[in-house]
């Protein structure tokens, strides 16, 4: 949808502002720049805002003193009754060094209380439970607001200031796993099931013996292609990957490893998030883990949903490779995923972490990555004793 990313444009180029949430803000930054202090923006995107808005005007605060009035376009989002929290009148820092301030908003136009952000915030529980129902709450109410006619809005944002958005259309899509694992193979199947689309293809490499192929293809049976290659258990990590991507037209890849856990509604989003951000890659850099010895789930790097990032979890690459052609994983088995994140940005492609919901890691002894748990923990929260995949699948079923 949106190709234009945000070191395109010189200092003279059209300034777009923004008042919302977090992944608002960052949509708009990967198609022009915010205005900084002192600019004037030459249109000011409000959102959401509610069937009776009548506000068209925001004021928006240049230096300490001087206020100017700046158009505003917004979109609406129907809240159903189920989640009609209390919602907050827009009065959000754009930035807080820039000091893009709204005044006089009117009253109806109003941002989802949860959505403000686009973080999670935990509550103060030590209940798996009570966590993922209120994280699960806040995303749905973000997913709400994304659902109103995004392309729209960032479209009618652009036409204001005479910039051109280019469409795209990210249909084909090849999910891609390296596995030497034939005991997690029933756990890789159902996340690949999950992710059922028209258009999606699968791309297996196998490097180690005693895979059933033929269930295997059996219980793959409905995407439209699925290819299974073999390679020696010699063969680094890195390079498998590679020879699933190449054996694979589809423009959108996303990695998916065997033990993970991923949810019905994740290569959705994540597909969506590339399309509209502009980015390179798309992944979590905050999201939800599960240490197997310790009976914990945790929240590792929480703060960094729906910004534009250096770092990505190795389980949730999915990339774009038109906007980084002939890129690949250097052929080694650990760092093979920042390595390749790191190559990306070395581009100048831009890497984009989504929400935290969707993913949980699992932390087990069988992990390739050989990591002791207290470091692994680090710039973590955690959420409490127990397994937290359980709740993401059956939370899936409630969406």
């Amino acid at each position: 949808m949106i190709r234009n990313t945000h070191n395109r444009y010189s200092k003279t180029d059209p300034l777009i502002g923004v008042v919302g949430p977090q992944w608002l803000k960052t949509m708009v930054y990967s198609v022009t720049r915010e205005p900084k202090r002192g600019q004037i923006p030459k249109v000011v995107i409000v959102g959401p805002i509610s069937d009776n808005d009548s506000g068209s005007q925001v004021k928006v605060l240049l230096d300490e003193k001087k206020w100017t009035q700046v158009p505003t376009i917004g979109y609406r989002v129907a809240l159903p009754k189920s989640l009609s929290a209390e919602p907050i009148i827009a009065i959000r820092l754009t930035n807080p060094v820039r000091r893009l301030i709204p005044r006089g908003v009117p009253a109806d136009i109003k941002l989802l209380a949860a959505a403000a952000s686009g973080k999670v915030v935990p509550p103060e529980t030590n209940s798996i439970e009570k966590w993922f129902l209120a994280a699960e709450r806040i995303d749905q109410q973000r997913r709400l607001a994304m659902s109103s006619d995004v392309e729209r809005l960032v479209n009618d944002a652009l036409a204001s200031v005479g910039l051109e958005a280019r469409k795209q259309s990210l249909t084909d899509v090849a999910l891609i796993c390296v596995t030497n694992r034939p005991e997690n193979a029933n756990v890789m199947l159902a996340n690949l099931n999950r992710q059922f689309a028209p258009n999606r293809e699968v791309v297996l490499v196998l490097n180690a013996p005693n895979f059933d192929e033929s269930a295997i293809r059996h219980t793959l049976q409905t995407f439209s292609r699925v290819t299974i290659l073999e390679r020696s258990p010699e063969v680094p990590l890195g390079q498998c990957l590679n020879v699933a991507m190449a054996n694979t037209d589809a423009r959108v890849v996303a990695k998916f490893d065997d033990d993970d856990c991923y949810g019905a509604h994740y290569l959705d989003e994540m597909v969506s998030a590339l399309s509209w951000s502009g980015a390179a890659v798309v992944g979590k850099h905050s999201y939800l883990a599960y240490l197997d010895s310790e009976n914990v789930s945790i929240l590792r790097f929480p703060g960094h949903e729906w910004s534009f990032t250096g770092y990505v979890s190795g389980g949730t690459i999915v990339v774009d490779r038109d906007a980084v052609p002939n890129i690949s994983f250097q052929h080694r088995t650990l760092g093979e995923d920042t390595s390749f994140i790191a190559d990306i940005e070395k581009q100048g492609g831009l890497i984009l972490s989504t929400g935290v919901m969707g993913f949980v890691q699992l932390r087990h002894e069988a992990n390739t990555w050989v990591k002791k748990n207290v470091e692994f923990r680090r710039n973590s929260s955690t959420i409490g004793s127990g397994d937290i995949r359980q709740y993401l699948l059956e939370g899936e079923k409630r969406l």
